[in-house]
């Protein structure tokens, strides 16, 4: 008899990010037959992919406390709630796929009714690293908001370290499985984010148009992503168009060059205006989804030096960057 799974994850199925992409595209191939529990976020709702063709029961519950800020007091908010509903639900399933947030409450509450966890590693806090990557006075905030959770941190990381023992633990990179070993001794399967090619390359051609000026692109418009950076690079070259595609917005200081696209469900419109693809992440990214879709369209890439980004290039150099001036060398080099 073939395992029955469940997947829950507090973002799944919202198109928020590389994460739930990922485990979007995985659980189409894997885990097609599963089932899926997932929280009602009201104001995200426009971003909820459409499950019913790949999950035989789809079910959304409105039980949760879901906050805007405050993540790891919202994890411990909802403990009990996750506990609740897997008990509720548990004729349904024999084990559950997880990742992110609310990834240790689900597996360890799924393990005391003695069921299986699949855990999906996709960043940093997952496996225990807390950095601040921010500077000057948004990084003294970074310093108080942390202050301000650690309580509850401190018990999310060791419901965390319980939960990466109990699990099947499947990192998306060397990088993310060299640094799990390091940290806990805990050993990982590595499976690459899964891409589908052929949807990718037909959106990327339908989105072609002679009327787009391609210039350079960058998938996400916050700090860790990079932003700074690429305003920067946008000053050194005032006669290309930069496009930074993202839910947030541009700094007021950015120049006329720079537009800011917005968020989109669309996965080949932000490679159909790009020369090159920018990926200037302050952030350890534990692998680099971008990075590995410009791969497979032939999309000229720059990334950080960091994390898993340049596993993501397969270690090219000529697609990595080492500081500032190497993305300025780089870029002109494309361009």
């Amino acid at each position: 008899m073939e395992d029955r799974y469940l997947l829950f994850s507090r973002n799944y199925p919202y198109a928020m990010g590389g994460a739930e992409q990922s485990l979007y595209t995985e659980s189409s191939l894997k885990y097609r037959n599963s089932n899926v529990i997932y929280p009602i976020q009201k104001t995200a709702l426009p971003f909820v992919k459409n499950l019913n063709d790949v999950h035989d029961n789809v079910t959304g519950l409105d039980c949760f406390n879901l906050y805007q800020r405050f993540f790891y007091y919202e994890y411990l908010a909802n403990k009990k709630i996750i506990s609740t509903v897997l008990e509720e639900y548990k004729d349904s399933y024999d084990v559950v796929v997880t990742q992110n947030r609310w990834a240790p409450a689900i597996i360890n509450s799924a393990s005391l009714l003695q069921k299986e966890s699949v855990y999906y590693l996709r960043d940093e806090t997952s496996i225990g690293i807390i950095n601040n990557y921010y500077t000057g006075y948004k990084s003294l905030l970074k310093k108080i908001y942390s202050n301000i959770e650690y309580p509850a941190m401190l018990q999310y990381f060791k419901d965390n370290i319980i939960a990466l023992n109990s699990a099947s633990v499947i990192s998306n990179s060397n990088y993310i499985a060299n640094s799990l070993y390091d940290k806990y001794k805990i050993d990982s399967t590595v499976v690459y984010p899964k891409i589908c090619h052929e949807t990718l390359r037909l959106s990327y051609i339908n989105n072609l148009s002679d009327s787009i000026v391609q210039g350079v692109v960058l998938v996400g418009d916050t700090l860790i992503k990079g932003i700074d950076i690429f305003i920067k690079l946008a000053t050194l070259f005032p006669h290309v168009e930069f496009y930074a595609f993202g839910k947030g917005r541009l700094p007021k200081a950015a120049p006329t060059n720079v537009h800011h696209m917005g968020w989109t469900n669309d996965l080949g419109l932000p490679y159909a205006y790009a020369k090159v693809v920018l990926v200037p992440s302050v952030i350890a990214e534990a692998y680099g989804r971008v990075a590995a879709e410009c791969q497979s369209l032939d999309v000229p890439v720059l990334v950080s030096n960091i994390g898993g980004l340049p596993e993501a290039v397969n270690y090219d150099s000529d697609k990595i960057a080492n500081d500032f001036s190497e993305f300025v060398t780089k870029l002109r080099v494309i361009l």
